[in-house]
């Protein structure tokens, strides 16, 4: 008994301390790299941190691995030496969502090859089989890839089973996004979820699960055993999302419909109205039909009613009809929206137009949304200036013609959604500082380097980059909303001056004259500055010639006017 109490109390002791020394981890919370020799796990580090549980050995799936060096504590971000089989590995710990794919075949464009998923987050480790593709035209060009996914009951496709992660809607269909072109990753993610901030459906007291755009969610990404880094999980816009009425498959009725702007061509940039089609492509002049289904029925008389409208219309029915088309405060929104953002990618292209019924008007929802916040779609600064304003067709005729009070309503909800705090500058720079602090802190920007070397712009000095232009923008559009949106019908003698002729020919003569020295700008309807001066006391003439035929805007002073030039 002398000999065996202390053998057992040693065995017993030796028991409880290789317990705490080993953190344990299934194959689902971890994905490793054998090129890169790192791994990304998860794991709940604050519980361990508390206990003064440190491990000097990981199990990964039971296989064991040993780290090099102690620790005092264990933090998400940071790279731990570890060592298994004579190999050493990066281990670090992160945050964000872990998902793991393995394809049965080499994923392409299309069709969809078969794959195994795993999702792993705090909440719940989601398993399934997906069908799998490249997406996108630009991304494909782009070394990370981004891709389309449809789960499915098994690996043959044949039929669809739905998925749910974190907060987002149940549903067959995703994106994984792979941010690549967005030197800072983060531009995308905050300007969806800003969309959902700023915009909701009108129609969702009768449709509370309607979304106005797809929300996204951060995780990483093992693709066959290989790190391709951070990407956002997206939900598809699509008429579930948007919850449009149905196809009446037993009539041929059609009501909620679904547009995209694919191509950037004449109809979808809203500058011309193209043929008719024959209804015999699920395409046409740059649209692609998603919903109803093409399998159901083609029809795009709808939407070239639409263009036509839009374009061709006389004043006179623009102006009585424009409201029942089109959903006005969806369209202010949505105007406000891209050009705060200065999302040039998405004034035709990158849209999506939609209807909740045949009887209601049409709606936009945005997409692809990489092209924001002074980053151009392919990752360079943007080399346009900052008073540039992104237009289609119908965005121009409604501030050349102000109908609807079209005008005085940028204005107006351009005050509030700033007011408000959506729009203020520091919020803007709140939410881009916060996202790229959130994938800091996780590592990730480290570990992006270590996949995708030479894609990031330096982080601090794109930061100040992105902060600065957030600002000069807000200020440019805190301006242009309310000077330069202004009403253009205003009856002449509430005005300081008439301008006459109008429409001009070369000259334009003010009445009355200058009555002090006043600066003058000259601008197009995109808010581009064409010429500037100042006029003298006394002086009524401005010599525009050489200015193109059509329609201006000219700021005297504080006022702004309407000019048409022959």
């Amino acid at each position: 008994m002398k000999i065996r109490l202390p053998l057992f109390l040693l065995l017993f002791s030796f028991t409880i301390f290789a317990q705490t020394e080993v953190l344990e981890l299934s194959t689902e919370q971890y994905g490793r790299d054998t090129i890169l020799n790192i791994i990304v796990a998860r794991a709940d580090l604050a519980a361990r941190n508390a206990e003064g549980e440190l491990p000097t050995r990981i199990l990964l799936a039971g296989e064991r691995y040993v780290f090099l060096t102690a620790q005092v504590s264990l933090a998400v971000g940071q790279p731990y030496l570890v060592s298994s089989g004579g190999e050493n590995y990066q281990l670090y710990f992160t945050d964000l969502p872990l998902v793991k794919i393995d394809s049965r075949e080499r994923i392409q464009d299309e069709p969809k090859v078969a794959a195994d998923f795993v999702y792993t987050d705090d909440e719940q480790t989601f398993y399934g089989i997906v069908g799998i593709e490249k997406r996108g035209s630009f991304s494909q060009t782009l070394p990370k890839k981004s891709y389309d996914l449809e789960f499915w009951t098994d690996e043959s496709g044949e039929d669809n089973t739905d998925a749910q992660f974190g907060n987002m809607r149940e549903d067959d269909d995703w994106v994984l996004d792979g941010v690549y072109n967005e030197p800072l990753r983060v531009n995308a993610f905050v300007a969806h979820h800003l969309w959902l901030d700023l915009h909701q459906p009108y129609y969702a007291e009768d449709e509370p699960k309607a979304k106005s755009g797809a929300t996204v969610l951060w995780c990483e990404l093992f693709l066959n055993g290989n790190y391709q880094g951070l990407h956002y999980l997206s939900e598809q816009v699509d008429r579930s999302l948007l919850k449009l009425k149905r196809f009446n498959l037993a009539t041929g009725e059609i009501r909620g419909e679904l547009y995209k702007g694919e191509v950037p061509l004449p109809g979808v940039l809203l500058r011309d109205v193209p043929s008719r089609s024959n209804n015999t492509s699920d395409t046409w002049d740059g649209y692609e039909l998603k919903y109803p289904d093409s399998d159901d029925i083609i029809n795009w008389n709808n939407l070239y009613d639409l263009v036509s409208f839009i374009l061709e219309s006389p004043d006179e029915q623009f102006a009585n009809e424009v409201s029942q088309r089109l959903r006005m405060d969806n369209i202010v929104d949505y105007f406000l929206f891209i050009n705060l953002l200065g999302a040039a990618d998405n004034t035709g292209n990158n849209l999506y137009t939609g209807r909740y019924d045949n009887d209601e008007p049409y709606f936009y929802t945005p997409w692809d949304l990489d092209g924001t916040f002074g980053n151009n779609f392919d990752g360079e600064e943007v080399d346009w200036p900052i008073e540039r304003t992104l237009t289609n067709g119908l965005h121009r005729r409604l501030i050349a013609t102000n109908v609807v009070g079209f005008n005085d309503r940028l204005c107006a909800r351009y005050a509030q959604l700033t007011e408000d705090g959506l729009f203020a500058p520091d919020s803007l720079e709140a939410r881009i500082r916060t996202q790229y602090q959130l994938l800091d802190k996780n590592g990730v920007y480290e570990r992006e380097e270590l996949a995708w070397p030479g894609s990031l712009a330096s982080g601090p000095d794109r930061a100040a980059y992105t902060a600065e232009w957030i600002r000069d923008r807000a200020n440019f559009m805190a301006a242009w909303t309310c000077d330069m949106s202004v009403s253009t019908n205003t009856p002449h003698a509430e005005r300081a001056h008439i301008l006459a002729p109008n429409p001009a020919d070369g000259f334009v003569k003010l009445i009355p004259p200058i009555r002090q020295d006043t600066p003058w700008k000259l601008y197009d309807l995109s808010g581009r500055q064409l010429r500037q001066g100042q006029l003298p006391m006394g002086a009524s003439l401005l010599d525009f010639s050489g200015i193109h035929s059509g329609l201006y805007l000219l700021r005297v002073g504080k006022e702004v006017y309407q000019l048409a030039i022959k």
